[in-house]
């Protein structure tokens, strides 16, 4: 059994195939005819004529002719000076602008005149600035203009100036030799109308100075403040040793540790510190008094007019002076409080009651 389906596609395919087959046949023999019709070919040749040229004026409005045209032209130009033979030319003409214009008024250049020789038969006349590398006048100058008055007095006066520095500056070498061979004669210097060194004494007018020393002077006398940097000063009828401050007639300060003298209240004099610092009086760098920051003294041995007073653990064994006391550092229970001297070594015992 032949399946339905199938039997109508092949049906199909041969109807297709059978008119395909007609169709081309039928195509080739128009073709075939037409082609012997002079008449359809040339319709066919119009068509495709005017269809090319509309396509190129299409394509020619994008091209700029005018530009080709030019660069055509130019290239022909060149080539054929190029064929010709080279000639020797008195103007090159480089310029990108008009540089030179020639009119029945005269020749005008547009920007500057470049020549390595300029001759004028007649005058010339600059309206601006004219700069000249070398300047030779074999002729007469106008000397009744106000430019030669300025160019005298600007000639003059840096001739004067020039020769005025010149001859200060060998004055002033002569005068530094002379110095270092003869030396000065002061005798001969004056100042304010007087001389500077008349007998040994500098002139009253010279008032101040910068010297940074001098030699051993006879006699000083200064009114007002004198400071002598980093160790005395003198000021307001007080003296400072290491301050520039002192704080009463007499202040010294060694480091941080001061010590003033002066005035304590009337008819009271004042030795001491003006500082919550501890104070020692003592001989051969040893302490022989002791005062504390807080006021207390020590005295490590005290005599009383002509008798000694001192402490003592025992009863001394050394000789004293009659009258001398000796205090009991290590009291006991029999009472004895201290010792006096019966004279050498003799000492009783002083008992409380």
């Amino acid at each position: 059994m032949i399946d339905p389906g199938t039997l109508a596609t092949t049906i199909q395919s041969q109807i297709s195939s059978t008119v395909d087959e007609h169709i081309r046949a039928y195509v080739e023999n128009i073709i075939r005819e037409l082609s012997l019709d002079a008449a359809w070919i040339g319709k066919i040749e119009h068509q495709i004529n005017d269809t090319i040229s509309r396509k190129f004026s299409q394509k020619l409005n994008l091209v700029d002719v005018d530009s080709l045209i030019t660069q055509s032209m130019d290239a022909a130009i060149e080539r054929y000076y190029a064929r010709q033979p080279k000639k020797q030319s008195g103007v090159e003409d480089t310029a990108a602008q008009i540089q030179l214009i020639v009119d029945d008024n005269g020749l005008a250049v547009q920007n500057d005149l470049r020549t390595p020789l300029l001759t004028v038969d007649r005058d010339a006349n600059v309206g601006g600035t004219l700069s000249v590398q070398n300047i030779a006048v074999r002729g007469t100058i106008n000397t009744d203009n106000k430019a030669w008055q300025r160019l005298v007095t600007e000639l003059s006066d840096t001739t004067l100036n020039k020769l005025n520095q010149e001859w200060r500056a060998q004055l002033v070498t002569e005068v530094k030799q002379q110095i270092t061979d003869s030396g000065i004669d002061f005798s001969q210097v004056n100042v304010a109308g007087s001389t500077l060194i008349k007998d040994g004494h500098l002139n009253d007018s010279i008032t101040t100075s910068n010297l940074k020393s001098v030699g051993v002077l006879d006699q000083l006398c200064v009114k007002g403040i004198v400071d002598i940097l980093d160790s005395l000063s003198v000021r307001n009828r007080r003296v400072g040793i290491n301050t520039q401050h002192p704080d009463m007639a007499l202040s010294v300060w060694d480091e941080e540790v001061s010590l003033a003298f002066g005035k304590h209240k009337q008819q009271t004099a004042y030795l001491g510190t003006l500082k919550p610092q501890a104070m020692v009086i003592g001989i051969n760098r040893q302490p022989a008094i002791d005062i504390t920051d807080q006021g207390r003294v020590t005295i490590n041995h005290l005599t009383v007019g002509r008798h000694r007073v001192c402490h003592e653990a025992e009863i001394p064994n050394y000789s004293g002076t009659k009258g001398d006391i000796v205090f009991n550092s290590n009291p006991r229970g029999d009472g004895v409080w201290a010792w006096q001297c019966l004279g050498a070594f003799k000492w009783t015992p002083l008992r409380s009651a």
